[in-house]
């Protein structure tokens, strides 16, 4: 029980550790280099730096059998403007380097990869530690992922869909500069692009879904603040979700149709 205790006590200190040094999407340098310090200090692992992000990895000879655990390590950028860890990322990786504790020494039956992903935020990080699958032959991937409200030392799971897959798409716009006292020269992309937030309600309520489809606005983007000027470029960002892959792709596609549609028309 001793041993448990302290063990506990290192992980919520490699935790706190993590939270005082939040760095942004692909920039993960100071976080990469507490983690790969503790499980060099702690663990008998090989260690494999992948330029921007790494792994940690339990090979057993004769093991037929490779399955991957996955933990991601960017911050966000909170609303001063400051980067802090307000997805708890800090505990999926202090979380990581535990199971990488616990399984120290033991024999596994298969060959075990620890996944430190950075950029999860962007969306980058995984499509960039994603070969690593390929590479290896990895057959299971599991993301490790806080779930606040059971009791510690809990592991819960669940038949099905645990959570949404999502998908982050990005509507860029190309209309036509103008001056502002002529507006009816140019071609503003913010009309068009108030037509989608109007609709997006319209197409995530549409008859057919299986489960829980949902967009959520992440950022819009139109012109700048200079008064004389009627903007020709616009950006909206969207984040998707469903339960299932066919929903998210019908959503994805009435959103993307309905707006290459109104460009059309509009002539963007």
């Amino acid at each position: 029980m001793g041993i448990e205790y302290h063990t506990y006590e290192m992980l919520k200190n490699l935790r706190r550790a993590l939270h005082y040094c939040p760095e942004k999407s692909g920039c993960e340098e100071r976080t990469m280099d507490l983690l790969k310090g503790f499980l060099r200090q702690h663990t008998t692992f090989r260690i494999v730096d992948c330029n921007g992000w790494f792994y940690a990895v339990h090979q057993e000879e004769g093991a037929e059998k490779s399955v991957a655990f996955r933990a991601d390590m960017d911050a966000i950028k909170g609303e001063d403007g400051r980067v802090f860890h307000g997805c708890g990322h800090d505990g999926h990786s202090a979380v990581l380097a535990g199971l990488c504790l616990f399984a120290e020494g033991k024999k596994l039956g298969r060959n075990v990869y620890f996944l430190f992903q950075p950029a999860e935020e962007t969306g980058q990080g995984g499509e960039m530690c994603s070969r690593l699958l390929t590479e290896k032959g990895i057959e299971e991937v599991y993301a490790f992922h806080n779930l606040p409200g059971y009791p510690l030392g809990t592991v819960v799971l669940r038949e099905g869909t645990f959570a949404c897959a999502s998908r982050g798409i990005i509507l860029t716009l190309k209309g036509r500069q103008c001056h502002a006292a002529y507006p009816e020269q140019g071609i503003n992309p913010a009309w068009l692009i108030g037509e989608l937030i109007c609709r997006i309600p319209e197409f995530a309520a549409q008859p057919g879904y299986e489960g829980m489809v949902l967009a959520t606005i992440i950022q819009v983007k139109v012109g700048e603040e200079s008064f004389g000027v009627s903007p020709g470029d616009g950006k909206l960002a969207l984040t998707l979700r469903a339960e299932r892959l066919s929903d998210l792709e019908r959503f994805q596609d009435s959103i993307r149709t309905f707006a290459e549609k109104r460009a059309g028309e509009l002539k963007m």
